[in-house]
């Protein structure tokens, strides 16, 4: 399948579907790690431990946005500016699911049947560190809203933003 014949609004909304699922493979992945070890935050060094697992895996579970970004690139080459929009808008989505913490919610519903009391602080995320608290409410509203308020907003752009091209005539130029 040739550029040209492909809209780069379904390549955008198909690696989205692929962003959601490896979000949901990795949370299971996460589950299966977490529930046969035990990190002791208030422990310095299991702490320091558990953030070195914490920084690989959240470069893990961007690896296939970055992955398909790079492949959009490759793809639209001769397309100047959708060779340049789409792996942006991808790339973009990545860090908004990775700053949403949608991998913790897909980790509470599928792997641990639920998720912790609404009160209980989640200190093992950087958020509670950097504002002092946070539980499942504020989770589920951080989540909510770069989930369904700012990745539609990149989608509205990206369908405007590729609108104004004209990818019919095969222009190298567009």
């Amino acid at each position: 399948m040739l550029p040209e014949e492909t809209s780069p609004l379904k390549v955008f909304f198909i690696s989205l579907i692929v962003l959601f699922i490896s979000a949901g493979v990795f949370a299971m992945l996460d589950w299966q790690v977490m529930s046969h070890s035990y990190y002791d935050l208030s422990d310095s060094g299991e702490y320091s431990q558990y953030i070195n697992y914490a920084s690989w895996f959240g470069l893990s579970l961007s690896l296939p946005g970055i992955a398909m970004s790079i492949l959009t690139c490759v793809f639209f080459w001769s397309f100047r500016n959708v060779r340049v929009i789409l792996p942006a808008a991808i790339l973009a989505c990545t860090l908004i699911l990775l700053v949403s913490g949608l991998e913790d919610c897909f980790y509470f519903m599928l792997g641990a049947n639920g998720f912790p009391a609404a009160e209980m602080n989640w200190n093992w995320l950087l958020q509670s560190r950097l504002f002092g608290f946070w539980n499942t409410t504020v989770h589920a509203i951080w989540t909510t809203f770069w989930v369904l308020f700012v990745i539609p907003l990149i989608s509205f752009v990206l369908h405007r933003r590729m609108q104004r091209l004209d990818l019919t005539g095969g222009d190298a130029s567009n």
